[in-house]
């Protein structure tokens, strides 16, 4: 009795280092494609044609809706926020960092923008072939009486994987 009782222990710690020694092979190598974004708008985000009436904002978000508050928007303008992909390996996860602000400017008159939203918000996970769109909008900050003008300004959006 006692030897089938020393054997059953032995085995037992057999299959125990057995299976520690699976647990450290090495482990196969895998492929990460390193993470990209490509814009897709190159306009960037535009907010459209407006009249400042006394101050305010035009938030455009991702979807690309528009509201305006103390600022008359001209329905006949092209909007658009800013349309991404970001690509990689995938079903990869992936962060999104956005800007807190940043002016745009024409000539010596400037405006700033912040608020910035994006869809997905904060994260998103790559699709089945490494892909994900990525839409952006903001709010943009009209003074009283800003000078009529053409702006523009740069921004950055950041992404990394989890």
């Amino acid at each position: 009795m006692r030897f089938t009782t020393v054997m059953a222990n032995a085995f037992m710690a057999g299959s125990l280092f057995l299976t520690l020694l699976l647990c450290i092979q090495p482990v196969a190598a895998c492929d990460v494609t390193s993470i990209s974004i490509l814009n897709l708008s190159p306009a960037g985000i535009r907010f459209g044609t407006m009249l400042p009436l006394s101050g305010g904002t035009v938030t455009l978000a991702p979807d690309d809706s528009r509201s305006s508050t103390g600022v008359a928007l001209l329905p006949s303008c092209i909007t658009s926020a800013a349309h991404f992909q970001v690509s990689g390996s995938a079903y990869y996860s992936f962060s999104i960092v956005l800007p807190a602000s940043t002016t745009i400017s024409s000539g010596a008159n400037s405006m700033r923008v912040d608020t910035f939203k994006s869809s997905p918000s904060g994260y998103g996970v790559l699709d089945r072939y490494g892909n994900r769109n990525l839409d952006i909008g903001a709010t943009l900050h009209v003074n009283s009486g800003q000078p009529i003008g053409n702006y523009s300004g740069i921004y950055s959006v950041t992404v990394a994987y989890n």
